[in-house]
C-alpha cells in the first residue's frame, strides 16, 4: 500500500513539468527545449535566460504569446504548456548613444525612471514598456514628455486632473459613438461596437508626448510611433520609436 500511495505525488509531479525553448526575437534558440516546472517562477527562467545568453540579468526580459511576463510570477500563470516558446528580449541597447541622441534633442532630461518606476507605471497603467523605449527613458526623461516619474509615486491616482496620459488617451485615443466619425467608420462587416471595445483594451497604446503614442503589444523593439487625434485623425509617424526621434 505504501508505494501505491506514492503513485498519485508521483503522477502530480510529472504533470508539473512542461518543456520549454527560449529563443530570440530573430528566431535562434538560446536555452532548450528544456523540462521545467509551470509553477516555476518567471524570474527563475529569466536567470537561466541570462546564463544562456550570458547577458546581465538586470538586461533580460522575457515574453510569451506578445506579453511581458511579470518577475515573481508562476509560469503557468502566463498560460504556458508543454511545448511553449518564450521570446528572450536581451536590453543591449548603448547608454552611450541614447545619451548622445538626447544631448542632441535640445531640450532638458530628467533623470530616467529606475526598474521600480517602471514597475508602478505598468502595474497603474496596465500597460508594458517596449524595450526600446525603455532603454530610452531609463536613461533619461524628456522633461516635455508625460512625466513618469509623478505617475509612479504611490500618492498619484490614475485619472487624477494631474494624469495627462490618462487625458490624452481619453480624449484622442478611446472609441466613442458620439465622436465626429461614427464608430461604423471603424468596424468591421461584422463587428459590434462592444467588440471593437474589448479589441481597445487589449491592445493599450502608450502616451509619450502629446498624443504621439506607441502600442505596447506585442512585447518587441521596433513598434511604430502614432499621432493620435480625436480618434478621427491618426497616422504612423514613425515607423519606430528611434526614426520618430529623428523625425518629431
Amino acid at each position: 500500500m505504501a508505494d501505491g500511495q506514492q503513485v498519485p505525488e508521483e503522477r502530480e509531479s510529472a504533470g508539473d513539468q512542461i518543456t520549454v525553448t527560449l529563443q530570440y526575437l530573430s528566431g535562434k534558440i538560446v536555452w532548450g527545449p528544456e523540462q521545467i516546472r509551470s509553477s516555476e517562477s518567471t524570474t527563475v527562467l529569466a536567470k537561466i535566460a541570462a546564463e544562456a545568453a550570458e547577458v546581465p540579468f538586470h538586461k533580460v526580459s522575457l515574453a510569451y504569446g506578445g506579453q511581458k511576463l511579470a518577475r515573481g510570477t508562476a509560469l503557468s500563470d502566463h498560460g504556458l504548456i508543454d511545448g511553449s516558446v518564450v521570446v528572450l528580449v536581451a536590453q543591449e541597447f548603448s547608454v552611450d548613444v541614447i545619451q548622445d541622441i538626447q544631448s542632441s534633442m535640445g531640450i532638458e532630461m530628467l533623470p530616467g525612471l529606475s526598474d521600480e518606476e517602471f514597475a508602478k507605471v505598468e502595474a497603474k497603467f496596465g500597460i508594458q514598456f517596449p524595450p526600446d523605449l525603455r532603454a530610452f527613458l531609463h536613461v533619461g526623461l524628456p522633461a516635455d514628455w508625460h512625466n513618469w516619474h509623478e505617475f509612479a509615486k504611490d500618492s498619484f491616482e490614475k485619472g487624477c486632473p494631474e494624469d495627462t496620459a490618462s487625458r490624452e488617451i481619453q480624449y484622442n485615443a478611446t472609441p466613442k459613438k458620439d465622436r465626429k466619425y461614427p464608430p461604423e467608420v471603424w468596424l468591421g462587416e461584422d463587428d459590434t461596437f462592444d467588440e471593437l471595445m474589448e479589441r481597445w483594451k487589449a491592445h493599450p497604446l502608450i502616451p509619450l508626448r502629446g498624443h504621439r503614442m506607441m502600442p505596447c503589444i506585442p512585447y518587441t523593439c521596433g513598434l511604430p510611433v502614432l499621432s493620435m487625434h480625436q480618434m478621427s485623425d491618426n497616422i504612423v509617424y514613425g515607423s519606430n520609436f528611434w526614426t520618430w526621434l529623428a523625425k518629431d
